[in-house]
């Protein structure tokens, strides 16, 4: 198990990672499209070996907050052990003063680093925030247009039933007003054909009437005629 630990850690070191050269650079990074890695003037690869032997930490955005404290705490003693010669009675002084000035610097460096872990996740929080609010102004416009699609609907489809109210309204009127005509025509006709019959009667009695009075006359005539 042990073997295979040590193996593990021989290839992660082995993998190359990404720096900035400035001097003020205190970080690696896993990939070279890292965002904190936009602004630097030059960027070259190294082993994490090489890396972390430079007292470079773990990139927060790319190892995420676990990895990279423990990273820090790591390159805080590479760099201690690399930098701070042996105490002896004749360096001994400068030597503090040299392990101070690391500490101060290596406390500039992880505070540099903490504010750019405090700007990256400000960063993707207003990101956030405005990804957020852009889905609310989408749903928001979607919600409308619905609204809207439906408004015209029911407004076409009550267009639409009004129009089919009034053609039928006006079918209706047409209909009534053909059987009023059809009705008045029937009665002119009936007037028309009782006038027809009543005027044939009076011709008719009056050509019998006519007919009966020259019968009588004749059959009046041969009577007297019988008896002269």
């Amino acid at each position: 198990m042990l073997l295979f630990a040590m193996v593990v850690t021989t290839m992660a070191n082995a993998q190359n990672v990404y720096i900035a050269t400035s001097n003020s650079a205190v970080a690696y990074h896993k990939s070279r499209d890292c965002g904190y890695l936009n602004h630097a003037k030059e960027v070259k690869a190294v082993s994490m070996s090489t890396a972390k032997e430079m007292g470079r930490h773990a990139c927060t955005a790319c190892y995420g907050n676990a990895a990279a404290a423990a990273s820090k705490a790591s390159a805080r003693k590479v760099t201690k052990r690399a930098t701070t010669p042996k105490a002896t009675p004749a360096n001994e002084s400068a030597a503090e003063k040299k392990v101070a000035a690391k500490r101060k610097t290596t406390k500039k460096v992880a505070e540099a680093a903490d504010e750019q872990t405090t700007k990256a996740k400000k960063t993707t929080k207003n990101a956030k925030a405005e990804a957020a609010k852009k889905t609310a102004t989408a749903r928001k416009t979607v919600k409308k247009a619905a609204k809207e699609e439906v408004a015209d609907a029911k407004a076409d489809a009550k267009k639409k039933v009004t129009t089919a109210k009034k053609t039928a309204k006006t079918a209706k009127a047409d209909a009534k007003k053909k059987v009023t005509t059809a009705k008045k025509t029937t009665k002119a006709a009936k007037a028309d054909a009782e006038e027809k019959v009543s005027t044939a009667k009076k011709t008719t009695k009056k050509a019998a009437k006519k007919t009966t009075k020259k019968a009588v006359k004749k059959t009046a005539a041969k009577e007297v005629k019988e008896a002269a």
